[in-house]
């Protein structure tokens, strides 16, 4: 979904006049920072897919510094057109993903419309936590509103995902962004 964002935002960004030369006058603050996020939010992914255990014991710190440094960057560069939106994404995210010690929840429902099967999920996912198909306290308290919820089926495995509110803004604002510049 969120290169979907960036690929739609490039190209109707492109049709309406833009020049991909644009991107490259543009002066993100902090950049390596920025890449200092993702190289840790997906290192840690990475590491537990891998079955290193030190990644399992420092997940929630990992995350937690990988969206805390994502949130500083993007309020650093709020002043650019959708980096905003990206940034209530990312904070979305981190608070559904802090909240469940490291793992982002993901709701059972959801995952069976996006032609998932949850408990193949539950077993093998080393990033997200299926929530039962429950709309209760516990489904509440464990950020599921803001979780990944939004079935999106399709006919390839590729397309085929469940996403969250916080990803929509982030691929909205980051699709905007690349539009606007």
């Amino acid at each position: 979904m969120l290169i979907g964002g960036i690929i739609l935002g490039l190209l109707a960004g492109l049709v309406l006049g833009g020049k991909m030369g644009n991107l490259a006058d543009i002066r993100l603050r902090l950049l390596p920072l920025l890449f200092l996020a993702v190289v840790v939010r997906f290192g840690t992914e990475l590491g537990l897919s891998a079955g290193i255990e030190l990644f399992d014991l420092l997940r929630l710190p990992a995350f937690t510094l990988a969206y805390g440094l994502l949130l500083y960057g993007l309020w650093a560069n709020r002043a650019y057109p959708g980096l905003s939106l990206a940034f209530v994404g990312i904070g979305m995210n981190a608070i559904a993903i802090v909240v469940n010690g490291g793992w982002m929840p993901v709701w059972a429902p959801s995952l069976t419309a996006a032609g998932f099967d949850p408990a193949t999920i539950a077993g093998n996912s080393v990033f997200h936590r299926v929530l039962g198909p429950d709309l209760d306290i516990r489904f509440l308290l464990s950020a599921g509103p803001i979780g990944d919820i939004i079935p999106i089926p399709g006919l390839i495995d590729a397309v085929r995902n469940v996403a969250s509110i916080g990803d929509l803004f982030l691929t909205a604002g980051l699709g905007f962004f690349l539009f606007a510049t």
